[in-house]
């Protein structure tokens, strides 16, 4: 009996203290609310921090509250959880839908499914929501009633490079933008070229993907063809393609098998700037994947003189070419290993000068991000 009361009396202090969370979060949030005029709900990753930063820095604070949640522990990803005032860590069993009536609602990415239950649950807000689309979170969408409802029904779409496809899966009625919003963490400045990819002393670093992907398993194979040169493979299993069973052990296996201990692989989340230092030390970066993925680490590798492969029929190899100087990975199974190692000095030049410029273009983010907070949504 002793034990029972025990029990009861911890679940109504834990009943209490929640109480009382969502009372101060409850007020809080509705000072803010009063105020502001867009509504950003995020997930700590590693685009929150300096995305939230380039807002408040350029935009009124007061029109932009951010509603953060805690998806997983700061130690897991690696990524320091936003502060501010125009910050709050959220949860969305806290929200009551009847307080963002009227305001404009800004989802950067559906990868947290409890955002995409919340509108299910109030479709109303869905014509006044934003989904910025960060690539995964269209290729690999759950296929359930919840989230093709959402995605069918909300009002604004943002993206870099996807829009045909999104529109061929969810419809055109929607409004479309050029940005996703995500500010991407600061590539390292490159003071000058440290070495140069045909340098005989040192192996060829060659980094294959940036996340687990049946692909990789793919491009391991076809890279056997050099695992008698002076090289180093390496990849990243820290997180990667949901669904299916052993994908990274196999990876890790077949890595193993072909290269021996010339194959090395990430497989711990590390933060932004740590792993902008890991791309700086590649020669070569290889995005194998069928789909546009890896833009962050394609423009960072560029802005740091790396030659960097991606398949051509990808929505982000067909924008990007047009400008700097990528090599298609569907064409490595042809080459001989100086043709795959081979970049000339003013193609390194060109697209650190190309990619250091588009980066520092503070305008064009501004004018980017700006038809979407200044956009004013109206019923279909």
């Amino acid at each position: 009996m002793r034990i029972q009361q025990h029990r009861k009396q911890e679940y109504t202090a834990l009943l209490a203290a929640f109480d009382n969370a969502r009372r101060i979060f409850d007020v809080n949030l509705k000072e803010k609310l009063q105020k502001c005029k867009n509504v950003h709900f995020m997930h700590n990753e590693k685009f929150t921090n300096p995305s939230i930063n380039f807002i408040s820095e350029h935009f009124p604070k007061g029109e932009n509250l951010f509603l953060v949640h805690r998806v997983v522990p700061d130690s897991y990803n690696a990524q320091k959880f936003p502060e501010g005032e125009n910050v709050i860590e959220s949860d969305y069993r806290l929200l009551d839908p009847k307080d963002f009536v009227g305001k404009k609602l800004i989802f950067h990415s559906l990868f947290d499914s409890m955002a995409v239950v919340w509108l299910y649950k109030n479709k109303n807000l869905l014509e006044h929501s934003y989904w910025m689309v960060w690539g995964g979170d269209f290729y690999n969408a759950p296929p359930d009633e919840a989230n093709t409802f959402v995605r069918q029904n909300i009002y604004g779409i943002g993206c870099i490079f996807d829009s045909e496809p999104i529109k061929q899966k969810y419809g055109t009625n929607h409004k479309f933008f050029s940005t996703h919003l995500a500010q991407p963490p600061a590539p390292l400045a490159p003071k000058n070229i440290a070495r140069k990819i045909r340098d005989k002393n040192a192996p060829i670093i060659i980094q294959v993907n940036n996340s687990a992907d049946v692909s990789t398993l793919e491009i391991l194979d076809i890279l056997a063809k050099f695992k008698d040169e002076n090289i180093q493979i390496r990849t990243i299993v820290s997180y990667g393609m949901l669904g299916i069973p052993n994908l990274i052990p196999a990876i890790i296996n077949k890595g193993k098998e072909i290269f021996g201990d010339k194959f090395s692989y990430l497989d711990k989340m590390i933060s932004a700037q740590d792993y902008n230092k890991y791309l700086a030390q590649n020669d070569i970066l290889i995005l194998y994947q069928n789909r546009q993925q890896g833009v962050t680490n394609l423009y960072t590798s560029l802005a740091l003189g790396k030659k960097v492969f991606v398949k051509f029929d990808t929505t982000s190899a067909q924008n990007i070419k047009k400008w700097c100087e990528i090599y298609d990975s569907n064409k490595i199974k042809n080459m001989d290993f100086n043709e795959f190692c081979e970049i000339s000095e003013e193609a390194i030049l060109g697209n650190i000068q190309k990619i250091t410029a588009a980066d520092s273009n503070e305008g064009s983010k501004i004018k980017a991000f700006s038809t979407v907070l200044d956009d004013v949504f109206v019923k279909h």
